[in-house]
């Protein structure tokens, strides 16, 4: 049950992480250090609301880990992992893109976490070799 709750903390925590890397990413861009700066025509607090909001709609994969049976908890630890990995190998991509490529980079990074999180389900548990 430790293992489980340990488990359901560290999904938690990669979100975060990953929401941070990507809009760590995002602000490395141009024209979002004007936002930062407060020289653009979007606010700091919009940018973020929007960040945040993207965080949350993107979410699914981690909802879905955090609601796994405790029977799962290394597949909820494997695409954490995995979750973060990609959201740091993206990093560099979209803080040095240009216009398109930026947008272009961030959908391609969420979009291979959501294909991470149905390929866990080849990852072994604990008592149940495949």
């Amino acid at each position: 049950m430790r293992i489980w709750l340990a488990s359901r903390a560290i999904v938690l925590g990669s979100w975060l992480i990953t929401a941070a890397t990507i809009g760590a990413a995002v602000f490395a861009t141009p024209y979002m250090q004007k936002v930062w700066r407060g020289e653009a025509v979007e606010s700091l607090a919009e940018s973020l609301a929007g960040l945040a909001l993207g965080a949350v709609v993107c979410g699914w994969p981690w909802a879905f880990a955090f609601a796994l049976k405790p029977s799962q908890s290394r597949r909820q630890r494997v695409f954490s992992g995995m979750a973060v990995a990609l959201a740091i190998a993206f990093y560099f991509p979209i803080a040095s893109g240009r216009d398109f490529g930026i947008g272009l980079n961030v959908v391609l990074c969420v979009l291979s976490i959501w294909i991470a999180y149905p390929l866990t389900r080849l990852v072994p548990q604990k008592g149940n070799a495949r």
